[in-house]
């Protein structure tokens, strides 16, 4: 987390030094979520490992397949039996879109629109915030991972053709990585590259943005599924077959514990939080007033700490 730094502030002005304190823009700090596969838990991680029941899903809702969250903050979980569940930040659990066959992967948009893969008609169906549904692509084979660039491409990765589709901001799908094995969780860092899991391989394999395709972690997971980066460039893994949530340190290598307490079969994973800015430097303290006759200068500097 980027911590709040104060500094000096020198101003002087025909005749007048002030020195203020200033607050530097600042990160807000980004909490983890993360769901079972069974039992309907939905846990917050501290930063420290200590896993904390947030929600709970009914049982009649279906098993928790991946999770992304809108801009609002509130949660959207797909499951198996073919709903989309919202979790509020109060916690209140609600059925957001039900009634379709199992759906996979999800993410949203900056408008808070949702998009969900569809096992067994290979489309990505859009959702509205208030719910209305259309299709916004087929991509054929099993669609699990889902995620936005900054230029409104949408990446799938297809589970059963071992593959990711591109689908530009047109809606036409293309092809941008094959060769993989059962790709499943699909996340992106802020360089445009993508992070996808092998179900079966135990492994994450890093994707340019030309497409070319890379060993990122090959030790110390066991069917991998959804992921998310955190602020310090560290990869958090739903660690399925491990029972836990696992870490990849910045730049990949081995997958290390990070979190185990109620992880029965954990397969989604999200970061909440977003980027928040400290208005513009308020002067809190006169410090000083000198004579200087018609000097005029204003000098401010701006920093932001690391992670």
């Amino acid at each position: 987390m980027k911590s709040i730094h104060f500094r000096l502030v020198l101003a002087v002005s025909l005749g007048a030094i002030w020195i203020a304190t200033v607050p530097s823009r600042a990160n807000a700090q980004k909490t983890l979520y993360t769901a079972n596969f069974s039992g309907g838990g939905v846990f917050k991680v501290t930063s420290g490992g200590a896993v904390n029941l947030f929600a709970q899903i009914p049982s009649g809702d279906g098993h928790t397949e991946m999770m992304t969250v809108d801009p609002g903050g509130n949660l959207f979980i797909t499951t198996d039996n073919g709903s989309i569940i919202k979790v509020a930040p109060d916690a209140t659990v609600s059925t957001f879109v039900s009634g379709y066959s199992l759906l996979t992967g999800v993410t949203s948009d900056a408008q808070g629109d949702i998009y969900a893969g569809q096992v067994g008609t290979g489309k990505v169906l859009k959702f509205t915030p208030g719910g209305s549904e259309s299709d916004y692509a087929t991509v054929g084979g099993i669609p699990e991972g889902l995620v936005f660039d900054t230029r409104g491409n949408l990446f799938v990765s297809d589970f059963s053709n071992g593959q990711i589709d591109k689908i530009n901001p047109a809606r036409t799908p293309t092809i941008f990585a094959s060769g993989l094995s059962e790709p499943t969780g699909l996340t992106i860092d802020g360089l445009g590259n993508l992070y996808v899991s092998s179900f079966n391989l135990n492994s994450i394999s890093k994707i340019s943005t030309g497409g070319s395709v890379s060993d990122y972690s090959t030790r110390g997971l066991q069917n991998p599924f959804q992921s998310a980066f955190d602020d310090n460039g560290s990869l958090f893994v739903a660690d399925d077959g491990n029972h836990r949530l696992s870490e990849i340190a910045p730049g990949g290598g081995a997958a290390t514990s990070f979190a185990t307490d109620q992880m029965i079969n954990p397969t989604a994973i999200v970061f909440v939080g977003a980027e928040s800015t400290v208005p513009e430097p308020t002067v809190y303290q006169m410090t000083a007033i000198l004579a200087l006759g018609g000097l005029g200068l204003l000098r401010r500097r701006r920093s932001q700490s690391s992670k």
